[in-house]
């Protein structure tokens, strides 16, 4: 993205902030309204400044990932913040997740270069003498105007992020001045979608359509696909059991259509599962909608590389719950019971098994992996709690101690959940096979187009709760490790999120015969604590104790 320098400076300035409602910016004293109008260049800086508060989620809390924090895995190294999720630890004073202040700085920043680049088009400098001028004037509006609706998007986005979490918060729709004293109640959650959804709204018919197309170098901005991706996925989850109490069908039914119109915008397909988390695939295949681009690094295989393998440190380890959902490969559900000794229970699988998750004795960099008693892969300090290792999102074979670098990129948005999305809305509001659209896409045809791709057989569900269920499943493991787990549970309802997120966290111990062949035997890896209160995240303590109208959620 253009001026990258300006852009880090003004972040570096952006995370200076004091932790409140409305965190003071030192943008206000560093750049003041007028100094910030005299050039293009500063609005540019100031609009590109609204991507700094886009999440990634490799290694985001304290080195795990956040499928630690739910049945999809553990983390390796004792001590991370990641287990006071597992173990009920967490609250209102102590939150690895707590991302209130930075969404309201995200929100407080798009909001800033909205109203400093209101009137934009008398604010730069035009220099109509030359042919050359006028275009490069016309451009330069052109693109400030792509990111006012842009920081319209990137408000939304960031108020979903706030009542995934806390649910109904405050409002904000202003900047508010160093002396006003900002006291504000919180807004219920169905006001707060409705202006996400005005917001999105608002900015779809004016957001570029392909940036790579446009402009190499913008890349990675916002787009319409994006708006329309983030629409249906707030609507899914206003539609959803925990948010939808009366269980109004018309909010599944305004879901479907959210997700069905990214559907017929036609720009997006299926890419090949294999090869689709990684390198320049990773953010340049047919299926991404929205990603965050890390660039060159290798972080994510030196946190999650088997320790055997020098320079990996094990980090996020997929659980036996996760492993043990994917299916046969022709449809039937897994079983231990159905795996006699000697017999390799990871064979005949999913295909997205060993596309996700590196298991004993198969080959990974370059090695053959040893999970078993004894083996490379579990001696030692900080090895595998669970039996496994991460594989999805990994480039295989770096050498960490040469410092090899691999390109990664983080599916924010990506058109194997819209399918899915869609796949849920159409089944709550019509039925499983219920056509409405007239041309053979229901939810059934939905489930089937993903699994297809990976060479799955079609589902076999005949009622509408069957085809729920069926639906779960492909979610678990389609988005594993993608951060979509710890949501959908929440949003499915207090007993489904206590039922997954306060299971027991399962692995395997293996022993190897003398014969070469393994015994596995299922083992409980540790108790996981998740209690009601637990399906909202609680107020930060230091908004409650500022403010008389903030109040706290239910039993924190």
């Amino acid at each position: 993205m253009n001026n990258r320098i300006l852009v880090c400076l003004l972040s570096i300035l952006l995370l200076e902030s004091c932790q409140s409602i409305i965190p003071e910016n030192k943008l206000d004293f560093d750049i003041t309204d007028k100094l910030a109008s005299q050039s293009y260049s500063q609005l540019l800086a100031q609009g590109q400044a609204i991507y700094n508060f886009i999440p990634s989620g490799y290694n985001c809390i304290d080195g795990a990932m956040m499928a630690a924090a739910t049945d999809e895995a553990d983390h390796a190294i004792v001590g991370s913040n990641i287990e006071k999720f597992q173990n009920g630890s967490w609250n209102a004073i102590s939150n690895p997740d707590n991302v209130w202040n930075s969404s309201y700085r995200g929100i407080r920043t798009a909001n800033l270069f909205l109203q400093n680049s209101l009137g934009y088009e008398t604010i730069i400098l035009r220099d109509t003498m030359t042919q050359a001028k006028l275009d490069e004037y016309r451009m330069q509006c052109a693109n400030l105007e792509w990111l006012r609706n842009e920081a319209h998007v990137m408000i939304a986005y960031n108020y979903f992020e706030l009542i995934k979490r806390y649910g109904g918060v405050p409002l904000v729709t202003q900047i508010y001045k160093l002396d006003n004293e900002v006291n504000l109640e919180r807004s219920s959650y169905d006001e707060i979608v409705q202006y996400i959804i005005a917001k999105i709204d608002t900015a779809l018919p004016h957001l570029q359509e392909n940036w790579a197309t446009y402009n190499a170098a913008s890349f990675g901005r916002i787009n319409k696909g994006m708006a329309m991706a983030l629409k249906s996925r707030v609507l899914l989850y206003w539609a959803s059991p925990q948010n939808n109490k009366q269980n109004d069908v018309s909010r599944w039914q305004q879901a479907a259509l959210a997700a069905r119109e990214v559907i017929d915008y036609g720009k997006y397909s299926l890419a090949e599962y294999s090869t689709k988390f990684t390198g320049l695939s990773g953010h340049q295949n047919s299926e991404i909608i929205f990603c965050h681009m890390t660039g060159e690094n290798n972080s994510p295989e030196s946190l999650n590389y088997p320790v055997s393998t020098p320079g990996g440190q094990s980090g996020t380890c997929p659980s036996a719950n996760l492993v043990d959902s994917y299916e046969f490969a022709d449809g039937t559900p897994f079983s231990w019971t159905k795996i006699s000794i000697g017999e390799d229970p990871y064979a005949n699988r999913d295909p997205r098994l060993k596309y996700s998750i590196v298991v004993n004795s198969s080959v990974w960099n370059g090695k053959v992996i040893e999970c078993y008693e004894g083996g490379a892969d579990v001696t030692g300090a900080q090895v595998t709690t669970t039996g496994y290792y991460l594989k999805k999102f990994l480039t295989d074979n770096i050498n960490l101690e040469l410092g090899q670098t691999a390109i990664h990129s983080w599916p924010l948005f990506r058109y194997g959940e819209i399918l899915l999305n869609y796949a849920e809305g159409m089944n709550e509001a019509y039925g499983p096979d219920a056509d409405i659209f007239g041309d053979g896409k229901t939810a059934r045809w939905a489930v089937n187009e993903i699994r297809s791709k990976v060479n799955m057989p079609p589902v076999e569900a005949t009622s509408q709760s069957s085809m729920r269920e069926r639906i779960k499943h492909e979610r678990r493991i389609e988005l594993a490790f993608e951060d979509h787990r710890s949501w959908d549970v929440r949003r499915w309802g207090e007993q489904e999120a206590i039922a997954t997120l306060g299971a027991p966290l399962r692995g395997v111990h293996i022993k190897k015969q003398s014969d070469g062949t393994f015994v596995y035997e299922p083992k409980t890896v540790e108790n996981r604590v998740f209690l009601n209160k637990m399906i909202l995240y609680p107020i930060p303590q230091s908004e409650i104790l500022k403010s008389d109208k903030i109040s706290q959620n239910t039993g924190w």
